[in-house]
């Protein structure tokens, strides 16, 4: 099981393998909604079969229920300019983790899915995915 943390100035959910690392990592990258418990689970399946992996909270705390595309909308505009930033600086402070190999994936889910192929733009990730 997983646990929230902070990492410079952005909070997420870390799923770390059992054992000793540096283990293969992947960023989470959360659908509009944020960072909802489904995230988190993913987080913790890939933490399952070693893979450090971290989700970040784009939405510094805030969340919308799921099925609630007004609030998930609102969250959108708001702190979706700056998520890139985050999302860059996410890499860039588990790039220098002990617990990673230095090998870097993102995943990301709709909303997180456009960040997931920014970040790749961004950064030498090893593979990027986007749902």
């Amino acid at each position: 099981m997983g646990e929230l943390v902070e990492m410079g100035s952005i909070s997420g959910y870390l799923g770390r393998p059992s054992g000793q690392g540096p283990w293969p990592t992947v960023i989470v990258i959360h659908e509009w909604y944020g960072l909802t418990d489904h995230i988190k689970s993913i987080a913790d399946r890939l933490a399952d079969i070693h893979y450090f992996a971290f989700a970040p909270d784009l939405y510094h705390g805030e969340l919308a229920l799921p099925g609630d595309a007004e609030k998930a909308s609102t969250l959108v505009q708001k702190f979706g300019p700056k998520a890139i930033e985050d999302i860059k600086q996410a890499f860039d402070l588990l790039k220098n983790s002990p617990d990673c190999s230095g090998k870097i994936a993102s995943m990301g889910f709709c909303f997180g899915g456009r960040l997931s192929v920014a970040l790749g733009i961004n950064r030498p990730l090893v593979a990027g995915c986007a749902f």
